[in-house]
């Protein structure tokens, strides 16, 4: 979806996540360097300690860590010697995930991947906690993460042909060409068919559908977004938001599709822990959730559930969220509201601040301490944590 949406708007995403770059143990690395081995790329994902990139002739490449059947084939390496964990099996060199034709966009989270084929298939890896399956050859043998596990690609049934995907901590999200959202793995209460459990809701057990569910209640919709909880959004193609949650909804988020009220028409947005930010057709940057600076709302001190615009109309070109948030101005400016890129003691949850490092991506992907740099020419550049191979070296 992100692909899509970034050829359909003329966008340039920059896409981040939660944790800052902790440079630290072996092979790590406080400053940029290429990730060999990749043919010109378009799109980069990142979560917990791996990395996803979709080339430009479809093909889709990951690597790091591979606990779970996280990263597609079995392990090549064990990363014991790296990481403080034990055996840790890992893929610390880009390889080919194994799909039947050509991806257009991908989607990753801290226990499975996904990925969205040009005939509309979608296609998962990594931790499954269907009740119906059982493992693969091969998972019960890493460490941590329990059976069942996918090694490679399995196609998701009961899809009509899907143009947006979006993988969250215990769920997906796909959006179909006549603007229906389907959701399945943590679902409303209200579409459970099921009951699932495992690594990804934390040891508990949760109302789930193993098999994709319309979520009702929403107008056509052009894209959606799954954060790092059970919440999801949607955009609507008139630009409205829409927000919802999983079995077990946060104080404050609905279970059932709530639309919010955001003043102007939105055309993109991205979802982290600490909030969202959405973009207004004429380039406004609206803000909502937990930032300092952020006036007290509805949900505390520093919080708000009703968007607040942060930056003019016009500023903007794209961004993105986890904890904290990153936006592209029209100029090629990189502009960040959390701790990450700032020297010892600074704080920019109160304000924004420039990263000159970030000038000029094309999109940025972050893991939990990991960064990956999309340049304009297709190659991924990449710093931080290396224990489990995400830096691709």
């Amino acid at each position: 979806m992100l692909v899509r949406l970034a050829v359909l708007l003329g966008l340039v995403l920059v896409l981040t996540t939660s944790c800052g770059v902790i440079p630290t143990g072996p092979s790590s690395r406080d400053s940029w360097a290429d990730v060999p081995g990749l043919p010109p790329i378009v799109a980069i994902d990142a979560a917990g300690q791996h990395s996803l990139a979709l080339a430009a002739d479809g093909r889709v490449f990951s690597w790091g860590d591979t606990e779970g059947g996280l990263g597609g084939p079995a392990p090549d390496t064990d990363c014991d010697n790296r990481s403080p964990a034990g055996f840790a099996p890992c893929r610390p060199t880009p390889a080919v995930v194994p799909l039947p034709g050509p991806a257009v966009a991908i989607s990753s989270a801290d226990d499975h991947q996904a990925a969205l084929t040009a005939d509309g298939a979608v296609y998962e890896w990594g931790s499954d906690h269907d009740p119906r399956h059982t493992a693969p050859g091969g998972c019960r043998s890493l460490a941590q993460v329990p059976p069942p596990c996918h090694l490679t690609p399995v196609r998701v049934t009961g899809l009509p042909p899907v143009v947006g995907i979006s993988a969250g901590v215990s769920h997906t999200v796909a959006v179909d060409r006549d603007g229906r959202v389907w959701q399945w793995g943590e679902v409303p209460p209200q579409l459970a068919t099921a009951t699932c459990s495992g690594r990804p809701s934390y040891g508990r057990d949760y109302a789930c559908s193993p098999d994709p569910v319309v979520v009702r209640g929403l107008p056509p919709v052009a894209t959606v977004v799954a954060n790092h909880s059970s919440t999801t959004f949607a955009v609507d193609r008139d630009g409205g938001v829409w927000q919802w949650s999983g079995a077990t909804p946060f104080a404050g988020n609905p279970a059932e599709p709530t639309r919010l009220a955001v003043p102007d028409a939105v055309v993109a947005m991205a979802s982290g822990r600490n909030g969202e930010v959405m973009f207004g057709r004429d380039g406004s940057v609206w803000v909502r959730g937990t930032f300092e600076g952020l006036p007290a709302g509805d949900c505390g001190q520093a919080c708000t559930r009703t968007p607040v615009q942060e930056l003019p109309a016009g500023s903007a070109v794209s961004t993105t969220g986890p904890a904290g948030i990153r936006v592209r101005t029209a100029d090629g400016t990189v502009l960040i509201r959390d701790r990450e890129g700032l020297t010892p003691g600074e704080d920019s949850y109160a304000r924004w601040t420039a990263i000159p490092d970030l000038a000029g991506a094309a999109m940025v992907a972050h893991g939990n301490q990991h960064l990956l740099l999309l340049t304009p020419d297709g190659r991924v550049r990449a710093m931080g944590y290396n224990a489990l191979g995400q830096l691709g070296v």
